[in-house]
């Protein structure tokens, strides 16, 4: 879903650049499937072939955290792939290295609220490291769709049996019952999420590296 949305990658690249981190792009000249689509199709063969082939793959490059933006994603490779390295959805890297200062940050006048993507919220449970981030970096804006009460942006793999129709409705509903408030930026932390409601909205929706990149000094 990050190729999906370059410019998500073009801020972690650049976030990362800026903290001096030694890394490399697992799927810098292509798209890697986590697995997650084939076992929601019932593939459950093909996709732990999948995933035993990556996780060797992951091991032997030798790095000692895999980080992805796609929260998706993050629960695959933190849940199925059974990995002997630390896995974090880029929120909790970036947040990371925001504590330790290896990136230093300001404060913007920027009014935003946090959409709290499914997958990485009641899903995954990581709810605190997105808004430690955004409330040194943003004026953040609480609203009654915040935490496990977050909307769903409509688009999921669960959402296919749907009508387009409906799942553009129930992305309409989640952005205007989000920008009651009249935020700058809707932020998200899932390129999926980030992709549905900027087909949907009039206010402009970032991604949290987006954000951060944004105010690096």
């Amino acid at each position: 879903m990050t190729h999906l949305t370059p410019a998500i990658k073009k801020s972690m690249v650049n976030i990362l650049e800026k903290s001096g981190e030694n890394y490399q792009f697992w799927d810098e000249n292509g798209s890697v499937c986590c697995g997650r689509p084939m076992l929601l199709a019932g593939q459950e063969q093909s996709a732990q072939a999948l995933i035993e082939k990556q996780r060797q793959q992951i091991i032997d490059s030798g790095a000692k955290t895999f980080v992805t933006s796609c929260p998706i994603c993050y629960k695959m490779f933190n849940e199925k792939y059974n990995l002997p390295i630390r896995v974090l959805h880029h929120s909790q890297y970036i947040n990371e290295l925001i504590e330790q200062g290896k990136i230093k940050v300001e404060k913007s006048d920027l009014k935003v609220v946090f959409h709290d993507p499914c997958e990485l919220g009641r899903s995954s449970g990581v709810y605190e490291e997105p808004r430690k981030i955004l409330q040194q970096t943003t004026l953040l804006q609480s609203t009654s769709f915040d935490g496990k009460d977050a909307l769903c942006c409509g688009n999921s793999i669960a959402t296919e049996t749907l009508p387009f129709d409906r799942r553009k409705k129930i992305a309409k509903d989640a952005v205007q019952k989000m920008s009651i408030g009249n935020p700058d930026y809707i932020v998200t932390a899932c390129p999926l999420c980030k992709k549905t409601f900027s087909d949907v909205n009039e206010t402009p929706v970032m991604d949290l590296a987006q954000v951060v990149e944004k105010v690096m000094l």
